[in-house]
């Protein structure tokens, strides 16, 4: 990963005006290859084992292991090329910190970024295009659309058009009410880097081989001992064009994604309450717009109006793409009635690449103290309530269940609670220099030797607290939505107990109050619950350091640092998966255990 940059700037001061201005010019060059996962995969569900009737909203039970030792399951073995993309981007800016009087001052600003898309230069790059007619439609007499496009061969090389309107305003104030208080407020509108390298797909290019166990995910017809009998899917590079992976799941990009942004604006007031005593008081915002949608978009999920079908979703019916297409779901002489109502019944699963249609809000009162000691020594605390509402959210191994989208095509019923959102938020700090050696209260007579041993140590500590990330339910009924996730309905109650989550372990929240939604429909329960969250956290952290100067130049620093001193576990989230025999069962730990480093460091 290279980055090719050319820079410069100018400042003028003119008068109460202080002029800024000047460009940036960077290219970024990408070299990589696509290790992540070298081998076929394998994955065992309950599904197969699950009864008595898996049709049915009370269908229970169900062991992976069984169905592995069954041999049902799913798998994919990709082939996947290196990658590499070259992607310039050119930006500008002009401000002016305009001083109106004593106490007024004005900052005003714009900034603009052309981001331009990635080229290959060997062209490895693809996109889907929704309303193009397919060849396969000739051959089947159906009317089909859709298929993959590629660089270098359909009009163009970059698979997103460049966006020309990325201006970002900026405009704030600061102004100084008393000699004590002060006012702050600010808005502008940020563009975050835009996939510019390595963040491009490669359909045609890469090919993934799927272990097709079941039509109906109900009854096996193919099994682990003959997963891939057909042998592996060659890339053909684009060399069939629009029938490239046809009856594949895919990962296209999405050719209409458009640059991210975020609208963001502040407004703080700040006091002076004693001598070298500060608190503050502050308000911020923040909208994101075009959010990439980071677990991407199901397109060929079934389609909400063709549920009303029901178990004739399932049943078996001649396959119009048999003999045409020679691997995959569709190359056998049958195929399933919901399959040929998909958006695309010629491919699998069609999952679009990061598209730019998320959005989010997020609201937060912040305060803060700070007060300076005579003697060094400094204590600061800020506290955060909060709230962040997104239709997306991508989990990490530090935040709540990652949570599928449901129905992919109404993405306001996606809105609720980010699974990242933390509502509270307390930290404090503090920084005592030990009262030892030269100029400190005591043994500042004493011998060099002890001076220089017992003088200079700094304690420092830091403890925070927060609240846990909201929880999200899932109910795997591979039946439900054909395409989507599933989640349960709700019985109109809460599901939050209350306790020390020591005593809640077994029982962290109450799954009585979710159940199984009946087939073929959608669960009422929204993305993540508004009032059930895993367990927070509190955390103290402390360290012990001091430099010895040992000749001119030459300098040591000892360092004892301390990480949850008070050896308190934070507990993972619980299970979330309705019917699981753990759900609701916290069954693991989030952080470490206290942990003791030393340290020495040379200067020199």
């Amino acid at each position: 990963y290279k980055i090719h940059q050319n820079s410069g700037s100018l400042s003028h001061v003119r008068g109460r005006h202080t002029l800024k201005g000047g460009a940036d010019i960077r290219r970024y060059l990408y070299y990589g290859n696509t290790f992540n996962q070298p081998a076929a995969s394998y994955s065992f569900a309950r599904t197969y084992t699950q009864g008595p009737d898996p049709l049915r909203a009370t269908a229970t039970g169900g062991i992976g292991f069984a169905s592995f030792l069954l041999g049902a399951g799913s798998g994919t073995a990709p082939i996947r090329p290196a990658r590499e993309s070259r992607s310039p981007v050119v930006s500008g800016y002009f401000q002016d910190d305009w001083k109106v009087s004593r106490k007024l001052t004005l900052n005003l600003g714009l900034r603009y970024d052309l981001f331009v898309p990635a080229t290959d230069p060997a062209n490895q790059m693809s996109w889907f295009d929704a309303t193009v007619r397919n060849p396969l439609s000739d051959q089947t007499r159906l009317d089909l659309r859709g298929g993959l496009r590629f660089a270098g061969l359909d009009g163009r090389r970059r698979q997103f058009d460049t966006d020309w309107n990325n201006f970002s305003p900026r405009a704030g104030f600061a102004y100084s009410v008393t000699p004590k208080t002060a006012i702050r407020s600010g808005f502008a509108v940020l563009y975050p880097l835009a996939r510019t390298s390595s963040g491009f797909t490669q359909d045609g290019f890469t090919a993934t081989t799927t272990w097709v166990s079941s039509l109906d995910n109900l009854t096996p017809t193919s099994f682990l001992r003959n997963s891939f009998a057909d042998g592996l899917i060659r890339p053909s590079a684009g060399a069939e064009r629009l029938l490239t992976l046809v009856g594949q799941s895919i990962s296209p990009a999405d050719s209409g994604s458009i640059t991210n942004y975020s609208l963001q604006w502040n407004f703080t007031v700040q006091r002076e309450i004693a001598r070298n005593s500060v608190v503050e008081a502050s308000y911020l915002g923040n909208r994101g717009v075009h959010l990439p949608l980071g677990e991407g978009l199901r397109i060929n999920q079934l389609r909400p109006e063709s549920l009303a079908l029901g178990a004739q979703l399932l049943e078996r019916v001649a396959n119009p793409f048999y003999g045409i297409i020679s691997s995959g779901i569709l190359s056998g002489p049958a195929t399933t009635r919901g399959q040929l109502l998909r958006p695309y019944p010629h491919f699998d699963a069609i999952t679009l690449d990061r598209p730019t249609l998320g959005n989010s809000i997020y609201h937060a009162l912040g305060l803060r103290f700070e007060r300076r000691f005579g003697s060094g020594l400094i204590f600061q605390a800020s506290y955060t309530n909060s709230k962040l509402i997104d239709d997306s959210s991508v989990t990490t191994t530090w935040a709540g269940a990652y949570q599928a989208l449901q129905n992919n095509f109404d993405l306001r019923s996606e809105r609720s609670l980010s699974s990242q959102d933390i509502s509270q938020n307390l930290v404090m700090s503090f920084q005592v220099p030990l009262p030892f050696g030269r100029g400190q209260r005591w043994l500042g007579q004493a011998h060099p030797v002890a001076t220089g041993l017992l003088g200079g140590w700094q304690f420092n500590g830091i403890f925070s607290a927060q609240k846990g990330y909201p929880l999200g339910m899932t109910a795997p009924n591979t039946t439900n939505s054909l395409g989507g996730g599933q989640r349960p309905n709700s019985t109109g109650k809460s599901a939050r107990l209350e306790g020390p989550v020591v005593e809640r372990l077994s029982r962290y929240f109450d799954t009585s109050q979710f159940a199984q939604p009946a087939p073929f429909t959608f669960g009422n329960v929204s993305r993540t619950l508004p009032d059930v969250r895993g367990p927070g956290t509190a955390n103290l952290n402390m360290s012990l350091f001091k430099s010895f100067t040992l000749m001119e130049g030459w300098r040591l620093q000892f360092r004892a640092e301390a990480f949850n001193v008070t050896n308190t576990p934070r507990f993972a989230s619980p299970n979330t998966t309705l019917g699981s025999a753990a759900s609701g069962v916290i069954s693991g730990q989030a952080n470490g255990p206290r942990q003791v480093q030393l340290a020495l460091r040379m200067d020199f």
